[in-house]
């Protein structure tokens, strides 16, 4: 009988223990938002998902990780793609860190369904964890 107990106290605490790997899946996170099929200058083409204000973003069909350096955003009227109604730019760090120019890749998308009415473009500068992995 202590056997039969200790077996079921053994699996509740793995099933416990285990939900937060689970758990941590970034597209379930309320507070993700996914960026799909951004065109890469060193020809790849990726999806990642991200949180609000992060600096880092998870590769969507990979273990990998890349971690962001720059960005653009830009917010046009999708009736008149000529209008912008909003822009932003950021930078994370200060100068310009000398060894990582080479593995700096900068990725593009334009994403129309976020944003009713409007059509969001975005450019970012990534480097891939681990660097020179890209």
């Amino acid at each position: 009988m202590r056997r039969l107990i200790k077996a079921t106290i053994m699996a509740a605490l793995f099933a416990v223990l285990s939900f937060g790997s689970v758990a941590a899946d970034p597209l379930n996170n309320p507070n993700a938002f996914q960026f799909t099929d951004l065109v890469c200058d060193n020809g790849q083409t990726v999806s990642i998902v991200t949180t609000n204000a992060a600096a880092s973003g998870q590769i969507v069909t990979s273990t990998g990780v890349l971690i962001f350096r720059s960005g653009t955003g830009t917010f046009r009227d999708a009736s008149n793609p000529e209008i912008i109604i909003d822009e932003f730019t950021f930078s994370i760090g200060k100068g310009k860190k000398s060894g990582l120019q080479d593995d700096l890749v900068t990725c593009t998308t334009t994403d129309i369904t976020s944003f009713p009415g409007e059509i969001a473009e975005y450019e970012f500068v990534f480097t891939f964890v681990p660097r020179g992995q890209s």
